[in-house]
């Protein structure tokens, strides 16, 4: 039916990962395609898949922790670890919120996937590592000269140093 394709269409056509499950089963019923792209299933996967699949937590933690979840207003969770199809991790920020929809109670999550932005902080935390352990351990001065205006050092070498000594 049309107004189910419009949904459908607009649904995957977010970056962000959305899922809709079941609370009372957690069976999934929904889902965008950036969820089957981050989850590594393919959208014929969704008839089968439970909250369950994708979590690494026993279905005893997962429901208590939705209870509590959904009576406190809903989810959100800075760093939440999933289970991609093939067993790895993938790591995400999860909001949610339940709905009700033809006497059923349904969740609808989306999650950011952190990965990328994990790898850069890493990133970021080596080379702060590096450059400490540099000037730590090294065996000659160090300087480090602020100028009012920045130099171009895109310049011939010679212009460059001229310019740094007449103004260091």
């Amino acid at each position: 039916d049309l107004l189910k394709k419009k949904y459908t269409t607009t649904l995957d056509q977010l970056s962000t990962v959305v899922f809709v499950f079941e609370l009372a089963s957690g069976r999934l019923t929904e889902a965008s395609e950036s969820f089957f792209k981050a989850f590594g299933y393919e959208r014929a996967d969704i008839n089968r898949l439970t909250l369950f699949d994708l979590v690494f937590e026993s279905r005893e933690i997962v429901e208590e922790n939705m209870k509590c979840a959904m009576s406190a207003g809903g989810i959100h969770l800075p760093s939440k670890r999933y289970r991609h199809k093939n067993g790895s991790a993938i790591e995400m920020e999860v909001r949610g919120t339940d709905i009700t929809f033809g006497g059923e109670t349904y969740a609808i999550v989306t999650a950011v996937d952190l990965t990328e932005r994990r790898k850069a902080e890493l990133d970021a935390e080596m080379q702060r590592v590096r450059h400490e352990n540099f000037i730590l351990n090294s065996g000659e001065g160090i300087w480090r000269i602020e100028f009012p205006d920045p130099i171009d050092i895109s310049q011939d070498k010679d212009k460059v140093a001229k310019e740094i000594a007449e103004k260091g």
